[in-house]
């Protein structure tokens, strides 16, 4: 699970005219808001990566979820949207998912969207008017292992050798990263303060045991690490969470290995 602890997004601040209750209110509202859509995430495979304190937020109000963007000390983000789906708090509900996402993103849809020939050859047109470097960093790497200059990235790479010193030596971080004619150079970051490593830890224990069962075919893993997943424990008891990867296995059947098809 990739978790980025980053300080709180502009445009978060309380409008003043409103009173310092009502202040108080809206940048609590707006940090709730915030915090679910950039949590934390998970990427396919287990990685983490390091953290920067936040200023102390305000105390909750009775008319809403309290301001857990301070429960953790650290506000933790990947900056996905996506990222309440990996921790048990944010989604227990219908109405608190409506409190936390007012407005639905789904990344299906959208790149759905872009699955039209006519789209797809309209985006090549705009990007062979202008050839510059985009956000991604695949470009970056591959100049400066070809030409020697150096640049710096976030990469995910293996833990080996405990960048992060309390996370599993099998999984996946992301840290700093130098990138020159040696190619890519992971920078030890040492530990993560303990209570973000436990929930780094939670995501990658699922994910360890998702990946056991795809190498090893142990079906019986896919039931652990559904069972592990700490949303679906906030919301599905053992029997549900077991019934409800039984009809994904059975969905999915066709593209999954003989020894993971279920029954």
């Amino acid at each position: 699970m990739a978790l980025t602890c980053r300080s709180r997004s502009a445009g978060t601040e309380p409008d003043p005219s409103a009173g310092s209750a009502g202040a108080a209110r809206e940048e609590a509202r707006s940090t709730r808001r915030t915090a679910a859509w950039i949590s934390s995430s998970a990427i396919s495979r287990p990685s983490a990566s390091s953290a920067v304190p936040v200023p102390s937020l305000p105390a909750a109000t009775s008319s809403g979820p309290s301001s857990d963007g301070n429960a953790f000390g650290y506000f933790q983000t990947e900056s996905s949207h996506h990222a309440s789906e990996y921790l048990p708090y944010f989604r227990k509900t219908p109405e608190l998912v409506s409190e936390y996402i007012p407005e639905r993103w789904d990344y299906y849809e959208i790149c759905a969207a872009h699955d039209d020939q006519g789209d797809i050859d309209a985006q090549l047109e705009r990007l062979k008017a202008e050839l510059a470097p985009s956000v991604e960093y695949g470009a970056s790497i591959v100049n400066s292992i070809v030409t020697g200059t150096p640049s710096v990235i976030h990469g995910n790479v293996p833990n080996r050798g405990a960048l992060i010193q309390n996370l599993p030596d099998d999984a996946w971080v992301e840290v700093p990263c130098l990138v020159d004619a040696r190619g890519v150079q992971p920078t030890a970051i040492g530990e993560l303060p303990s209570q973000l490593a436990a929930v780094n830890r939670t995501n990658v224990n699922v994910q360890t045991l998702a990946v056991r069962a795809a190498l090893e075919g142990e079906l019986e893993n896919v039931f652990h690490a559904v069972a592990l997943d700490p949303l679906t424990a906030a919301l599905l008891t053992l029997e549900d969470a077991r019934a409800m990867t039984e009809e994904l296995l059975a969905a999915h059947a066709e593209r999954l290995p003989e020894r993971l098809r279920e029954g």
